[in-house]
């Protein structure tokens, strides 16, 4: 901590990374993540003695290309917290290489829980040890102990860095370092790597809300106040556990589900001849599942949220897919007990006789419904207001959640156009399956799905919930409903 007063200030944190740090600050809510499955044919590997010669090369690389990985929020315990740059960064102490107990397979579609369990424990770790000397990111590199053709690369990162689309664009520059160091490495010289990176002096992008003018108008204003002042108290909504300071209830949980590219494709095939999207039919799926576990008598309605990108509407010139920063909105969606889903988990039958394709077609049009807003009077521009953000996270101890579910989808993984010059040089690395992944949150929805769609055609969901917020067993419970479901309507 003793350099952290003489790094340069960048600038100060803006109301929705505010929303982060303070949150990261008080223990609300850690991190997310981006994980990807990196293979590439035996014959085009650099030898194995050089892997890390070569990973910590690609990472130079891509810091060198987003200013936001050598930035680290400083202040978040307080009202105004602001970004600094690290002089320099270490690699080894950014980069991690660990080594997998069971070996990696692609083509299995087998649960892996040993990828859970990493995941979930990277979830529970913040960035707050070694402040000023440590970026607020870190890669974990899983190899397989016979096959380094293939790895694992998890990208975690502070959510006032990046949002999820922040993380994906950081898996497409590695992709791309990696082969354009590939070859380098492959023809060059075995010099020691270099392990510490002196960042270029570039400045941070701009914040959201120095990019857009969020228009908020006066009747917005007035229904946002009375909701504060008279909250929802529906008796019939479930919403989990209140929120709570207890330490105890602070620890994530995380389960992956993975569906292969012929239930991904049903899945998208099916929501387009029912005129709706991919995103509204999962959420729709999300709630039957969790009615199916919920006693009839007691909750009738569920509150679910999804998260709204707003980089279409910020300046090309400035941001763009593969920006690294914080640009998103939300919306919420009021879903009824289907008719007849009694709560009483198998004795329901088949979920599907309860999915309604009317109701994902009202999730998409509410979808549509916030982006055709195209900034105005969308919930995130209140942030302007909020004064303390602590005080605002800490007024919520105690008082029951705003909805009980989330639903963030990254979409398709997509590839960076190749430079001219790397096209006659084809990579010798490929990403296949993709995993979006976050901390659970404090103060937050009871239970947190997010998805992304890998290169290999895959949809992987991953749900995290806080341990004593929610049962384990009434979750897994769940997830088996809903992954039966969604195979049951990828197939209709």
């Amino acid at each position: 901590m003793a350099g952290q007063h003489s790094m340069k200030k960048l600038r100060l944190v803006g109301p929705l990374e505010k929303h982060a740090t303070a949150r990261h600050a008080l223990g609300f809510y850690n991190n997310l993540g981006v994980t990807g499955v990196y293979s590439a044919s035996v014959d085009s590997l650099a030898p194995r003695r050089q892997f890390r010669h070569l990973i910590y090369d690609a990472v130079a690389k891509v810091i060198a290309v987003h200013p936001s990985l050598s930035a680290v929020p400083l202040d978040e315990d307080k009202k105004s917290p602001y970004f600094a740059r690290l002089p320099s960064i270490d690699l080894t102490r950014a980069v991690s290489f660990l080594t997998r107990r069971k070996p990696w397979t692609s083509e299995s579609q087998e649960h892996d829980a040993e990828l859970d369990e990493l995941l979930e424990r990277q979830h529970n770790l913040n960035f707050k040890e070694s402040l000023g000397e440590t970026p607020f990111w870190r890669l974990l590199i899983i190899e397989s102990k016979d096959d380094h053709s293939c790895f694992v690369a998890a990208f975690i990162v502070h959510h006032a860095l990046g949002d999820g689309a922040s993380a994906l664009a950081f898996h497409r520059s590695f992709l791309s370092a990696l082969s354009t160091v590939s070859h380098t490495v492959a023809t060059g010289d075995e010099s020691e790597a270099v392990t510490r990176v002196v960042p270029p002096d570039v400045p941070l992008l701009p914040n959201l809300e120095a990019l857009h003018p969020l228009k908020l108008t006066i009747p917005f204003i007035a229904r946002a106040l009375w909701g504060q002042w008279f909250p929802d108290k529906s008796p019939g909504l479930w919403a989990g556990r209140a929120v709570s300071n207890d330490p105890s209830v602070r620890t994530t949980r995380l389960s992956t589900l993975r569906f292969s590219r012929s239930i991904t494709n049903g899945l998208l095939a099916a929501s387009r001849a029912h005129s709706t999207t991919l995103t509204a039919t999962i959420e729709v799926a999300i709630a039957v599942a969790l009615f199916a576990h919920l006693d009839g008598n007691e909750y009738s309605t569920l509150r679910g949220n999804g998260t709204v990108g707003l980089r279409r509407l910020l300046p090309p010139d400035v941001i763009d897919d593969d920006s690294m920063g914080t640009f998103v909105s939300r919306y919420v969606q009021d879903h009824p007990r289907p008719t007849g889903l009694t709560g009483t988990g198998s004795k329901n039958g088949n979920l599907i006789d309860y999915f309604s394709w009317d109701e994902a077609r009202s999730v998409k049009a509410t979808i549509a419904s916030e982006l055709a807003k195209n900034g105005t009077n969308v919930e995130i521009a209140l942030l302007r207001w909020v004064s303390d953000f602590h005080q605002f996270f800490n007024g919520r101890i105690g008082q029951a959640r705003e909805t009980g579910f989330e639903v963030s989808n990254l979409g398709i993984m997509k590839l960076q156009h190749p430079d001219a010059d790397n096209q006659s040089q084809p990579s010798p690395w490929t990403l296949g399956r993709v995993v979006f992944s976050q901390s659970a949150g404090v103060t937050g929805p009871a239970v947190q799905t997010s998805l992304v769609t890998g290169m290999d055609g895959e949809i992987n969901i991953a749900v995290t919930w806080l341990e004593g917020i929610v049962d384990g067993q009434w979750i897994a419970d769940v997830l088996r409903s809903l992954e039966r479901l969604l195979q049951d309507l990828a197939k209709s």
